[in-house]
């Protein structure tokens, strides 16, 4: 069972994917009427990194916010934002914290948002404690993960935490890394500690 991305989720995704897609686009010549027009991938890196301090002050944002007792479904950062998605109510909701533009202010927390839910499996049994994360320690690991998939010019850009049924019933956290060579990811347990795939 895997929540659907909501609205505000799905806006930074496909902003991010668009964002990709444009340094593809830049500086090239309008195609002549003659010519068929050509689909152009290219991956961009993200304008910055995820911080293991932006992962740190969202959740602590979050926890003040929500509780720490909370039983999360999804974690899910990208450089300006950490998005959680949690059961309440026989629904699952998610919640967005935000990075504030400017240092002096702090980032903002915005939900609840309906989720909608994917897949066939108890929703119970894909739900972990937010308490069971070390987000320190996750954060720790990112520079693992650039070491890993590109030392030189590799950037992590993304997280995704949960239960990554049917492969295994432990809670994982899913570091992605941009390389211009071949982009990446590791594996690490709650703590930060990774894992063989």
């Amino acid at each position: 069972m895997v929540g659907q991305p909501p609205r505000r989720l799905a806006t930074w995704l496909t902003s991010f994917a668009l964002l990709a897609c444009t340094i593809g686009c830049e500086n090239r010549e309008p195609p002549r009427e003659d010519e068929p027009a050509r689909v152009i991938i290219a991956p961009r890196a993200p304008e910055k990194p995820l911080e293991g301090e932006l992962l740190l002050r969202a959740v602590l944002s979050l926890k003040k916010q929500l509780g720490a007792e909370l039983a999360l479904l999804e974690l899910q950062a990208v450089p300006f934002g950490v998005s959680i998605q949690l059961a309440k109510g026989g629904k699952v909701v998610e919640y967005t914290y935000e990075e504030s533009r400017s240092r002096s202010e702090p980032g903002k927390v915005f939900g609840p948002f309906e989720a909608g839910l994917l897949g066939q499996g108890e929703l119970e049994r894909n739900l972990f404690p937010l308490g069971e994360l070390d987000v320190h320690g996750i954060g720790k690991a990112f520079d693992v993960a650039r070491r890993s998939v590109d030392p030189d010019d590799g950037v992590v850009e993304r997280l995704l935490v949960r239960r990554f049924f049917p492969f295994g019933e432990g809670v994982r956290a899913r570091i992605y890394v941009y390389s211009p060579r071949m982009p990446g990811s590791i594996d690490t347990n709650p703590n930060g500690i990774p894992l063989k795939r």
